[in-house]
């Protein structure tokens, strides 16, 4: 009786999944990256409910849960193209073309985000829900007549190529393609295919492989209308409804035609031309990686070559002094030169030049003098001391 009971309840749980995989339909092909290139924030949309059974956003993406953001989130759903991001329970991501919930009191969204705590990332079975604003206003959504045919398709190679089965939603036996275009379109979907006379495909992108191929393919006619044509096994009637699309998808920015030609077909301006011409000029400084020759002199640090100059450079910023035929006076001049003019006289001269030029010396002229006969002797070790004769006489014992 266990036994049965346990068989019982797998097949229970089984069946559980296979219905709500009908419209959760797992995504075979491998996702896109998130979008690395610049793009249009998302707003915020409100707080809406979440179940595990029926998802407000079919899309689950892969993103690091404990370091969860806003961004993060946002740009992973950018990349898949879809219209809405929404986050819940401190991180969980969700993308999808449409909510299929109804809005919750903001008060239920009052879990921060685990990557960035001033966030908020939903709460329990709560959706923290932000939009794409370069898709169209989601009130006007698409019907029948908003699709265009793109043809036959083949299938992925690597799974579907539409994410969302619409099996449990339709009439299998009564299937059109307007009531598969006006499924997709009421719930947001761009592409919308049809396969095997009954089977609805909707989505946002397409998945690997799928491929254009010939009519013949997509022969099978539909169950409810036999005058036309619902794809055929593994292949699809393909349509697609512009207005359901991002006008900014992610990618990389390109250039409109109407600049490419503009700026191969008008003239330069005087404002290009005044640019190009001032390339020309000298340009100073570390902005500039090649110094661009020129015919004035360059002074300073700032210039790479110095330029040779027929006038004299004074100071420190000249590397190379220039010869002068005049005098350099100064601590400032490296070679003193040689001087055959005049003197140089100070600690300013690192030699004293040689006059060339002596200085006349007076002439000699001839002095009668009187002749003083002296006697001298030697006394004592000492040289001769000159005495002048005495030409007085003596008077009464003295000397005078």
């Amino acid at each position: 009786m266990a036994a049965g009971m346990l068989q019982l309840f797998l097949s229970l749980s089984a069946l559980s999944l296979s219905t709500s995989a009908t419209y959760l339909w797992e995504r075979n092909n491998p996702p896109q990256p998130p979008c690395v290139y610049p793009y249009t924030e998302f707003v915020y949309s409100g707080c809406f409910h979440d179940s595990v059974s029926s998802r407000a956003l079919p899309f689950m993406a892969e993103i690091e849960f404990n370091n969860a953001t806003v961004e993060q989130c946002t740009a992973y759903c950018k990349g898949n193209n879809y219209r809405y991001a929404g986050l819940e329970y401190y991180g969980q991501c969700f993308c999808g073309a449409s909510v299929h919930s109804a809005s919750a009191p903001e008060t239920d969204c009052n879990l921060p985000c685990n990557g960035d705590n001033s966030q908020a990332c939903g709460g329990a079975d709560r959706l923290s829900i932000y939009q794409d604003p370069t898709f169209p206003d989601a009130d006007a959504i698409a019907i029948s007549s908003d699709y265009l045919s793109l043809g036959c398709y083949t299938e992925g190679t690597s799974g579907q190529s539409l994410d969302y089965s619409q099996w449990d939603y339709l009439n299998i036996s009564a299937m059109t393609t307007e009531t598969c275009l006006n499924a997709c379109g009421a719930k947001g979907y761009p592409f919308a295919g049809l396969e095997f006379g009954r089977e609805c495909y909707c989505g946002v992108v397409l998945g690997n492989g799928t491929l254009a191929t010939e009519e013949s393919k997509c022969s099978t006619p539909c169950t409810g209308n036999s005058t036309q044509m619902c794809g055929g096994p593994d292949h699809l009637n393909l349509y697609v409804a512009k207005n359901l699309e991002s006008t900014e998808p992610c990618g990389p920015p390109v250039l409109s035609s109407s600049s490419i030609s503009s700026s191969t077909t008008t003239p330069p301006t005087s404002k290009s031309s005044t640019t190009l011409m001032t390339t020309t000029s000298k340009c100073h400084g570390w902005k500039c990686p090649h110094e661009p020759k020129s015919t004035t002199k360059c002074f300073g640090w700032h210039c790479p070559h110095e330029p040779k100059s027929t006038t004299k450079c004074h100071g420190w910023n000249c590397p190379h002094e220039p010869k002068s035929t005049t005098k350099c006076v100064g601590w400032n001049c490296p070679h003193e030169p040689k001087s055959t003019t005049s003197k140089c006289v100070g600690w300013k001269c690192p030699y004293e030049p040689t006059c060339v030029t002596p200085t006349p010396k007076p002439p000699k002229t001839t002095k009668k003098t009187s002749t003083v006969k002296t006697t001298s002797t030697k006394k004592w070790g000492y040289p001769p001391k000159s005495t002048p004769t005495p030409t007085s006489t003596k008077k009464h014992g003295y000397g005078w």
